[in-house]
Order: C-alpha cells, then structure tokens, then sequence
C-alpha cells in the first residue's frame, strides 16, 4: 500500500472511528504472549506512534503487564515506551498486527494486548507452572476485557492467540514446570508443552469471554540466531504442530526481519506484526488456510546419486533465492550431511517448485538435509513471490529533521540501524517503501534412512504422493509443441512449463488424462523445465524447443 492510498484510508478510518465513547458493539480482541519477541525487547524506538481509528488498548499502554494502569479503560492504540523499562521494552508485533487488520478492514473495532515475559521458558509461561506467575498476565488481559466489556457495555471476542515463544527453550534455559527441573529441548516435549498451552489458552478465552468457537493458535518458528542443534528442534517442533493440528497455524520464520543480533529493531516487530497478520487474513478471514514455504516432497534421483531434489509447499510461485533481503548465506541455507558427514554442494537449480540439490559427492546410506541452521546464523535465501502488500513502509530510524535532530527518540543519541537492511535489485535500501511480506523458507531438518529414496512430510490438509515413473509419462517437444502422453489412469492436474531461472512460462490445470499437445510457438527456442503434477505423484523432465 502507498503512502497515498495509506493516508486515503487513514483519513475514512478517522471519520468512521469511535472516539465519541464505547458503543454496544463487538471488539476483537487480538492477545499476544511469549517472550522477549513477543513484547519487542530491544526495539530502540517507538514507531507506531500514530493510532489507527477502530484501534484500542487496555490501559495507558499496550503491554498487560510492565507497569499498566487503568486496565479497564479503552484508550487509542499507540507504541510508546513501556513503564517499567522504557528503554528497552517499545514496539511490540502485536500493534503492527492489530493495525493492519484494522486498515485492511478486517476487523471495525480491534483491542491489541501483549502479555509476554522476556526470558522464558514454555514452562514457565504455563498455566502448570510451578515456578513461575507469568500466565496470570495472559488471564488478566481476558477479566480486563471481559470487565470492561460488561461495564460499557460492548461485546468483546477473541479471534485469535499469537505466541512468539522458543528462544529459551533451543538453549535449555529457565525453569521446568516442577521446581528444580530445567526448560527442555526435546523436539516431542516442547511440541506437547505448546499443544498444552494452546488447549490452556483457548479454554480460558472461551470461559472467560463466553464465546463458543476456539481462537486460532498462531505461532512463529523460534529461529535466526537462537537457533540451536543440528536437528532444529525447537523450530520443527513448531512447525509439525502446525502441520498436524488445524487450530495451530506458523506464520513463518522471523529471521528475514531486521534485528540488533537476536532482537528485532522497531521495523522488525512490526514488519513481523504484519507477517502474522497476513496469515491470520489468509486463514482466519478468507478462509484459504495458511502454511509457510516448506518441503513437501524430499527424494533421491534414482540415476545421478549426487542430486537430491525437495518439492516445497509454495504460497506462491515463482521460488527466488534472494541476496538482497537477507544477505547471501553460504549454499543459500542448505546443508547435506552424507553419513554424518558435511557434503558440500556443487549447485542449486529452481525448477517450478522444486529445489534441485546437486551434492559434490555421491549420496549412498543415510542423508540429512539441513536449512536455516546455527551455521548461517539461523538464515536462509529461500522464499517466493507473494504479493501481498504490506500497509505500513520500512523507515529509516536515523531520519534527522532538519535541524539534524534525530525524528525517532532513541535513549542514548546513537544510530538506531541494523547492521543489514533490506535492499532492492539495485542495492538500495528499501526506505519508504512497504516491507515485502514474501515466505521466506522455515528453517528445516530431514533424514533420508539408508534404502528410502522418498520422505513425504507429514501435513494436516495435504494428500501424501506417490512418484511416478518417468517411463509411464512421455514428454517430447518437437517444431514448436510440447507433447504429453500419460496413461488412461493417470490424471494431470497441472502442467507446467519454466525457463532454467525457475521462471513460469505456461501454466495448465485440470488438463485430465491421455495424449495432450501444448502450443509453444511464442517461446524462444531453448531449453526449458517442464513440470508435471499427476495424481500419482509429481515429476519434472528438460525440453529442447527448436
């Protein structure tokens, strides 16, 4: 969204808001929890400074805890420095998210809380704990609201949770649920905890606020420079829970967002607000479901046992290794160990929605398959092309007004900027331009067992394929057309043609079954990609047009 169609909805917001008093009408009531990302530790200024009619907080300040007062009383939704640490605790996602949805129109009246608690397990944000309080800051934001709601007299509901939790966890820090047992680790533990917590949660909000539909459970996938281990755990724990639960939805990873080396800056948590939001918007509201870029399909090609092809769940194609929103990680975030042993990687091909893996040696026995780890800083260059438009832009924090003065207050009168920014195709910091909301890849961890050329990754939602053999599809291309021939049985969903970029060329569905010819004319001769999506299963085969 541009700055001028932000400022014409800007000024519709204002002249339709409800500044005259609370009307008996129904708030959503967005609640965030967490840890210190969940609360933007560490933003270094405030920037969503200005409210957004039909937005609102419980109390002078967003945070539910950290020194609120007035915690029955509606005021505008605004960032400003917390009261209990004013130079640390600014710019919470949650505000971001919530403004958002409000200028999307998703929503006429949102109520935005953060309930987190910097340095936490998920033990000790537990309903169960037996260490810690931190959960009663989540259950006063629900009283607060429904208190509120009986005496002005509005209905308030809460759509959805969003939990941005892990950090503690990947390093086995903090407090275990019974006293003198430590945070855990374990990929199956922590998926259970967080399962737990979510079935606490929406039990609380349905009590509490009498509603009858649970809200959704969003989380994000713990990663960038948290990240610990070889197998991930924490990161795939959250992202099979949302694989495998349908209330459980991950919004994606954070580590494209800018920080200061593990905390986001301003532009972080909010651009990262507007990441969850997006999700909630696809999910909640359109319906559409939402899952991150991940893998699908991860198998060894049969003739070259040097190539590994993985087949990704892509929001929307085409797949771009990008160098310019994060910086250019070393083999863009991949690693194969062959074995045990670290393989390097001799090239990378995209071909439609796939990632072609061509190791600098033969894989034989057991492969892993590592994106987004430790050694990269938690990174990855993996994403698509989603065009989902953000509504707010990338600023420059260290904007001075003209008497040199720095716009944005910072605590100590020095540079706010991270050490990367976000750049476009020229190498130009992306300043007043609206933050790019692509699906960056989720930081990933996969074995192939010695004797499995196949792994299909287990998701709610998503059928489970079998490959095809190449031998039972017939692709030729010759004088211009692209032939297909493929058994009576076999059912073509989706045909599509790529140059070597990974760019789509044509695109074909519900084509059915037996011979099809493609006219191909318009393309320049060449060699192309074509990729075959059958009811058996997917394949992708190289063309010669001549």
């Amino acid at each position: 969204m541009n700055k001028q169609n932000f400022s014409k909805l800007f000024t519709a917001l204002v002249s339709t808001s409800l500044y005259t008093g609370v009307m008996a009408q129904t708030y959503e009531h967005v609640i965030m929890y967490g840890q210190s990302l969940s609360n933007g530790h560490e933003a270094g200024t405030s920037i969503s400074v200005e409210n957004v009619p039909g937005c609102y907080m419980l109390g002078d300040q967003v945070w539910m805890n950290c020194g609120n007062t007035n915690q029955l009383v509606l005021n505008p939704l605004v960032s400003k420095p917390s009261a209990c640490a004013p130079n640390d605790v600014l710019e919470p996602p949650v505000i971001g998210l919530a403004n958002h949805l409000r200028i999307r129109n998703v929503h006429k009246r949102i109520i935005a809380t953060s309930t987190g608690q910097s340095g936490t397990s998920i033990e000790e944000l537990s309903k169960h704990s037996k260490t810690a309080t931190w959960y009663g800051y989540f259950e006063s934001a629900l009283s607060s609201g429904s208190i509120s709601a009986r005496k002005n007299q509005f209905t308030v509901h809460c759509p959805a949770l969003f939990i941005l939790q892990g950090e503690n966890n990947y390093g086995n820090t903090g407090n275990g649920v019974e006293p003198g047992s430590l945070a855990t680790s374990d990929k199956n533990e922590y998926k259970k905890l967080l399962v737990q917590l979510k079935n606490d949660m929406q039990s609380d909000v349905k009590r509490i606020y009498k509603q009858t539909d649970a809200p959704v459970f969003y989380t994000y996938q713990t990663g960038a420079q948290w990240t610990r281990g070889k197998e991930l755990t924490i990161g795939m724990a959250q992202l099979e829970a949302s694989n495998e639960y349908p209330d459980i939805v991950c919004a994606g990873p954070v580590y494209p967002m800018t920080d200061y080396g593990g905390h986001l800056d301003a532009n972080g948590y909010r651009w990262y607000g507007e990441m969850m939001a997006k999700a909630y918007y696809r999910h909640s509201i359109l319906k559409e479901g939402f899952k991150p870029l991940q893998p699908l399909v991860i198998y060894r090609d049969t003739e070259d046992n040097t190539k590994l092809t993985i087949r990704f769940l892509v929001p929307q194609l085409p797949l771009v290794f990008d160098t310019n929103i994060v910086t250019k990680q070393p083999e863009y975030g991949f690693q194969v160990y062959n074995n045990g042993n670290r393989v390097m990687i001799k090239d990378f091909k995209i071909v439609g929605d796939c990632v072609e893996i061509y190791a600098g040696a033969r894989l034989i026995g057991d492969v892993e398959v590592i994106y987004g780890s430790l050694d990269t800083g938690g990174h990855g260059n993996l994403r698509d092309s989603d065009d989902y438009e953000a509504a707010f832009p990338y600023i420059d924090v260290d904007e001075k007004d003209k008497n040199g003065l720095y716009i944005y207050p910072r605590k100590d009168d020095k540079p706010l900027r991270p050490a990367y920014e976000p750049k476009d195709e020229k190498g130009q910091v992306i300043y007043n331009r609206p933050y790019p909301l692509y699906n960056f890849c989720v930081a990933f961890y996969y074995n192939l067992p010695q004797g499995t050329n196949r792994l299909d990754i287990p998701m709610q939602g998503t059928s489970t394929l079998t490959l095809p053999a190449e031998k039972d599809v017939k692709v030729t291309a010759s004088e211009g057309w692209l032939h297909i021939v493929a058994p009576q049985d076999l059912t073509l969903n989706h045909v599509g043609v790529y140059d070597l970029a990974g760019r789509p060329m044509l695109q074909i569905s519900s084509i059915g079954n037996g011979q099809k010819d493609y006219d191909l004319s318009t393309l320049p001769q060449g060699l192309y990609v074509v990729h075959i999506d059958t009811s058996n299963g997917v394949l992708s085969q190289k063309v010669i047009l001549q």
